[in-house]
């Protein structure tokens, strides 16, 4: 049996699109993540923004799924 060879990455695929004015790359949200409202780092849950820093613990954050429109994010586990 003859395996088919990986297509290596300087190949020509004529399946291949360029992306077009109305891609969209979601952003991967998990449970409980908070941005960060100072810098808008993203952090998790019961911690602190590491960009901020630990002295800045009580500086404002929001839960990231409502910071973001509901189409521009994808919730994982």
């Amino acid at each position: 049996m003859k395996r088919a060879r990986k297509q290596s990455a300087g190949e020509y695929d004529p399946t291949w699109r360029p992306p077009t004015g109305d891609t969209v790359h979601l952003v991967r949200v998990q449970p409980g993540e908070r941005t960060c409202l100072k810098c808008g780092d993203t952090f998790a849950a019961g911690g602190y923004c590491i960009h901020c820093g630990e002295e800045n613990a009580g500086s404002p954050s929001v839960a990231t799924a409502d910071y973001l429109q509901p189409e521009e994010y994808v919730t994982v586990r």
